[in-house]
């Protein structure tokens, strides 16, 4: 029978718990559109960067929307890596001090700051002139990561020191 936490169905190796269909929808939703913003955000900043130094721009509120989504991609992709990377070695390697487990840490670290930072510069471009479709792509893009970031945030995978 059910308890106060609801229905759980214990299989040979894992625990399911029954949770509604909405739920499971919107977190499928929600990473879909994080994954969505983070491929945008992989084609479009590098693109941008590369044509803002090469001209002179005079909008500069669209450098910041732009760039702080583009290091938050990067410290999603170096997180991504280093677990690529350890390997088989994965308890020696972030089960204590090393550079691989500081590493992780502190691209979960940029990804938070990172994440804020580009919310705040969507956020101060109110009022001033800046392209439409750089402020939808800020207005697409920065929800997306704060979302992912509160999320990463509930589960401790913000500041993770996995020697700890």
């Amino acid at each position: 029978p059910p308890n106060d936490e609801g229905l759980f169905i214990v299989t040979d190796h894992q625990t399911l718990k029954r949770i509604p269909t909405w739920l499971a929808l919107g977190e499928i939703g929600l990473t879909a559109w994080f994954l969505c913003a983070l491929l945008l955000i992989l084609i479009y900043s590098p693109i941008w960067l590369l044509v803002s130094i090469r001209k002179a721009r005079r909008r500069p509120e669209e450098i910041w929307m732009t760039v702080w989504p583009f290091v938050a991609a990067m410290a999603v992709t170096a997180v991504a890596m280093i677990f690529h990377f350890v390997g088989e070695d994965i308890i020696e390697r972030l089960g204590q001090i090393t550079p691989w487990s500081m590493t992780l840490f502190a691209m979960t670290l940029l990804f938070a700051v990172a994440s804020i930072a580009s919310a705040l510069s969507v956020w101060r471009v109110r009022g001033r002139y800046v392209r439409r479709i750089a402020l939808a792509y800020g207005v697409v893009v920065a929800p997306a990561l704060l979302i992912a970031m509160v999320y990463f945030t509930y589960w401790g995978m913000i500041g993770l020191r996995s020697w700890a």
